[in-house]
């Protein structure tokens, strides 16, 4: 059974327009991962646009790329956290690393 064109967008988001609050457009990643865009300025001159990216799809990479970011920061964190009690079970009991009085 062929797929229907609708059903190859894996993902949609919706954006409104900068400059009329009472449009809003669908960007729609497609199954094979590029971009597309309901707006006019996607659909008739794409060609011509950067990477085939309209400002509505680059909102959305930004927005994607910057929830990503958060992830890998907040995991980031949580590691070294996790490393840092690790390391302190492992030092020797000199007197030398009592964490309360070391300065930071």
């Amino acid at each position: 059974m062929a797929i229907k064109k609708k059903d190859q967008w894996a993902k949609r988001w919706k954006v409104t327009s900068f400059t009329d609050s009472s449009q809003v457009y669908t960007v729609s990643q497609h199954n094979d991962g590029h971009y597309g865009c309901s707006c006019k300025a996607w659909i008739f001159q794409r060609k011509r646009m950067p990477n085939g990216h309209c400002k509505h799809i680059e909102v959305i990479l930004a927005k994607l790329a910057a929830a990503a970011e958060k992830v890998l920061v907040e995991a980031t964190r949580k590691l070294l956290d996790e490393w840092a009690v690790q390391e302190l079970e492992y030092i020797p009991d000199t007197g030398m690393w009592d964490m309360s009085e070391r300065v930071v």
